[in-house]
């Protein structure tokens, strides 16, 4: 069965609750991204009077620059969702080309992979994650790191 077909088992109702969905989370982000910009505005005003506060500001603006962050790439996904919906492929995951569940759809209307796809991907990043760390614990105690992260891969793999 080819995308688009696969893309036009949602039905149109559904795909328009799904882009109205997009639409109004869409809106919610950039009016968040404006109240950030000003936030960061009215903090630069401020200098810090000790370390204390000085740390607790940087807190601060690390949390609020990860905060942006994943709006942007919220942003980015919703772009592409609309695309998506305008070449009549939106559902369909990049990984496996099956389509999405519209319940999945419901819950993350820019959901790229379908919820297999996404746990394969999150558990293969969890993977590299410990290798990299195990990599750096073997290292640090005068190991070879590449034969520790080998060791690491192999056994994850079984």
């Amino acid at each position: 069965m080819g995308r688009r077909k696969q893309s036009a088992r949602l039905r149109q109702t559904t795909l328009e609750r799904l882009h109205s969905m997009l639409v109004k989370r869409q809106r919610r982000l950039l009016e968040g991204e404006g109240a950030y910009a000003a936030g960061r505005e009215e903090e630069s005003r401020y200098e810090s009077a000790d370390d204390l506060e000085m740390a607790a500001n940087l807190s601060d603006r690390e949390i609020l620059y990860r905060i942006a962050e994943n709006h942007w790439d919220e942003l980015s996904g919703i772009g592409e969702a609309f695309r998506k919906m305008k070449d009549g492929v939106y559902g369909i995951c990049e990984e496996c080309a099956s389509p999405i569940r519209a319940a999945r759809l419901r819950a993350l209307p820019h959901a790229r992979l379908c919820v297999r796809c996404q746990r394969e991907r999150e558990r293969c990043a969890e993977i590299e994650d410990d290798v990299e760390y195990w990599g750096m614990i073997g290292a640090s105690r005068g190991g070879n790191p590449s034969s520790d992260s080998q060791s690491i891969r192999t056994t994850a793999r079984r």
